[in-house]
């Protein structure tokens, strides 16, 4: 974390196992693209990695959520999606596929992580499913209702797809559900 380098007989090296066993290995993936910036050199302390096990659980519990309230029914495309919540959603995921594929076919996997990590996190998780919870209500329309199923289940769909690079692990445990 000083910007020494990482040696054996310093002591100040980093052991992947542990850091596996405390944080998980999707953490540890998506902290250390998150922190490796091209062409700089990275300042890496144990603390660095609980920003990956954050949004990790942030992720799982965001899908744990969606899967329940989505339900197990089939979800269908609306006729026309009218909401703007739903709409906007869906444009930032559009927005977050495009710029993650350019991202990765030109190599930039820490940019890649952060724009997996501001849509999921920001967008998708602070903002749509807040909005999105009511809607999911019995007590709201049928239409509504199945609009929110089918944009939540988009979404998540397509997180999965651009995350499981970056956090395999968790990715393929939640698609295993969906």
């Amino acid at each position: 974390e000083k910007g020494r380098k990482m040696s054996k007989s310093l002591g100040n090296g980093i052991d992947p196992i542990e850091i596996i066993d405390g944080y998980g290995a999707d953490a540890m993936r998506y902290s250390l693209i998150d922190l490796t910036v091209e062409g700089q050199d990275t300042k890496l302390s144990i603390t660095k990695f609980e920003k990956g096990r954050n949004f990790a659980n942030k992720m799982w519990n965001a899908a744990r959520f969606a899967i329940l309230k989505v339900g197990e029914g089939p979800v269908t495309r609306p006729k026309a999606i009218t909401e703007l919540a739903d709409r906007w959603i869906l444009s930032r995921l559009r927005a977050m596929v495009g710029a993650i594929t350019d991202c990765l076919s030109d190599f930039r996997f820490n940019e890649a992580a952060r724009e997996m990590y501001t849509f999921t996190w920001n967008h998708f998780c602070d903002w749509y499913l807040e909005i999105a919870k009511s809607r999911l209500e019995p007590t709201a329309s049928a239409e509504s209702r199945e609009a929110a199923r089918y944009v939540i289940a988009t979404v998540l769909r397509d997180v999965m797809h651009v995350s499981h690079p970056i956090m395999p692990f968790l990715t393929e445990r939640i698609w295993q559900v969906l």
